[in-house]
Parts: structure tokens; sequence; C-alpha cells
């Protein structure tokens, strides 16, 4: 997989490493349907989650796309943790924009690695830690500072152009239902790159 010359990534290109992506990163995953690719090229960035039990699933969801441990999972010792990407299928009709399958390939790129951002990040996490996260999520300022690090954190892993088609293509659709403060404007990300 190669980047052009603006830090994206060429759909036709990276199909023709497919397999090799699939048997480097694809091990202990279930990946999203139609969007295998996308997944894959995304977890090349997080090389710390190649053993680590990664289901992506499509299913209604109140908003586009998260990532939590599978519940069961949370009764059992951090090592055999198992995760969820959750991508929804069905939204309201003014966020079908921020669907997974409505966006540009390296917007796709962009979301799902921002989501990995977050598994990853749970993985340095207790159980009792995990279930603090939750709590504390609940409140506005804390969910602004957790999903603006991982955004963050999505840059670090060298996924910073694709977070910002990402942005470019939802942030205003966010930003009309109340939650386009949770996450880097274009602009702010431009200025990290």
């Amino acid at each position: 997989m190669a980047q052009n010359a603006e830090g994206l990534y060429e759909q036709a290109a990276d199909s023709l490493r497919l397999n090799q992506l699939m048997a480097e990163f694809g091990q202990n995953k279930i990946l999203p349907k139609g969007h295998e690719l996308q997944a894959l090229v995304a977890l090349s960035h997080y090389p710390q989650l190649k053993e680590v039990p990664i289901t992506f699933k499509f299913k209604k969801a109140k908003v586009a796309h998260t990532s939590q441990p599978k519940p069961s999972s949370l009764l059992r010792a951090r090592k055999h943790r198992k995760y969820e990407i959750i991508i929804s299928n069905e939204l309201k009709e003014s966020l079908h924009p921020t669907m997974l399958a409505n966006m540009p390939y390296n917007a796709q790129i962009g979301v799902l690695g921002h989501e990995l951002a977050h598994t990853a990040e749970y993985e340095t996490m207790s159980n009792w830690e995990l279930m603090g996260l939750a709590v504390k999520y609940l409140f506005k300022k804390f969910r602004i500072r957790f999903e603006r690090a991982t955004d963050q954190r999505t840059i670090d892993h060298g996924l910073g152009r694709q977070l910002l088609e990402w942005s470019k293509t939802v942030h205003h659709h966010l930003t009309a239902d109340g939650r386009g403060e949770n996450y880097m404007t274009p602009e702010e990300i431009k200025a990290k790159l």
C-alpha cells in the first residue's frame, strides 16, 4: 500500500494487495462485508491490534460508528477481551451521509481508523477503567475531550489525511445533529498534519 502525493490511498492499487493485507492484518478479525479492504488498510496502521479479536458488524444503531469491548468479554482477563466495531446500517435521513457506505474510500478508512484508535486505547485499560470510562462518557465535557483525543491518536497512527477526508465529508452533518464539537474540524485536522 502506498499513499499518493497527497497522503491518500488509491483503492485500485490497494485492492492488488488484498491477500497480503488479509494474511498480515486479518487474523482474528471478522471484517465488514463490502468494506474489507478499507478495514484492512486502517488495521495496517495499528500493528498492536494484529492478534486482537475484532468483529466489524452492521446493525441499527443511533450513531454511525462505534467501538466497544464485547460485553461478555469484560468478565474475562484483558488478554481474552474481544471487541466490536458497530457500523450502523440504518440512521435518520439527515445522517445518511455519515454512514460508511455513503462515504468516499479514504473517508471510510479514516472513520474505521478512528474506531480502531478507540479499540487500541481500550486494550491499555483494565476492566474497571473501561467501566469508569463508560460512566464518564455520559458527560459532555469528557466525551468531547475523549473523542478529540481519539482523533489525535488516529492522526498519530498515520491516518491524518484519511481522518481529514472523513471530517470534510461528515462534520457539517454532525454539527447539524449537535455532535460536531465532539470531533476535530477539517481546519483543526489540517493544522496537525
